[in-house]
């Protein structure tokens, strides 16, 4: 049986293994060999590297948006929607917000996944296939206010994991902010070969293609 942590993907959602049952060595190897891509000579073992070639990085893509509403900067809740495409071909694998302030989670979209269900802070697939989709939508408690009189915006652990290794994968996150009267004033990692980040009309889009384990702030100010 196989079983899969996919990533860590916006605002600090992880899909992480279940505790039992343990990989035999040889689902192990099999898994491994299933596609070259895979191979265990090319695992990350959660190192942040960026890949200027985003070929290598398409196997997963998770898009994720975040609208900062008009109440967000004195009561932190955003509006945060994330889909994940191109998932990973296995039987069981979870979605999990842990230990953050959430409410409403909700299932907006569902493709080639026989079982997803919300539970709580996650949501539970089974008999994942070929070209399958996820979509959720919920409200997250994630906009602070630093000391500093600065808003900050932090998202991750985005990764896609199976057991100790990290696999490639792409990033698309798109903070609408027009509605808060603030404005992006710096961004964690910064633009570099694999990042690109566009401000445009009030939206910010941050496209990252990378290995590993990836985490995200964005500083605001008041206009």
């Amino acid at each position: 049986m196989k079983w899969i942590i996919l990533l860590g993907i916006l605002m600090f959602s992880r899909i992480l293994f279940a505790a039992t049952p343990v990989p035999t060595e040889a689902e192990k190897e099999a898994w491994f060999n299933d596609d070259a891509e895979f191979r265990i000579a090319d695992v990350n073992e959660g190192e942040l590297n960026l890949l200027p070639n985003s070929a290598k990085a398409s196997l997963h893509k998770s898009e994720n948006r975040i609208n900062i509403l008009s109440n967000s900067t004195k009561d932190g809740w955003v509006e945060m929607m994330q889909c994940h495409r191109g998932l990973d071909i296995v039987p069981l694998a979870q979605l999990v917000f842990p230990e953050y302030i959430i409410r409403g989670l909700k299932i907006t979209k569902q493709k080639a996944i026989e079982v997803a269900v919300v539970e709580g802070k996650s949501v539970q697939m089974e008999n994942i296939s070929q070209d399958a989709e996820l979509c959720v939508a919920m409200q997250i408690k994630a906009l602070h206010k630093e000391l500093n009189g600065q808003y900050s915006l932090k998202n991750g652990p985005y990764q896609r994991r199976f057991l100790d290794g990290y696999y490639p994968m792409h990033l698309e996150l798109v903070i609408d902010y027009r509605h808060a009267n603030i404005k992006p004033v710096a961004v964690h990692p910064t633009v570099q070969p694999g990042m690109k980040v566009d401000d445009d009309k009030n939206v910010l889009m941050i496209n990252v293609d990378f290995e590993g384990v990836l985490r995200t702030r964005v500083l605001f100010s008041k206009i």
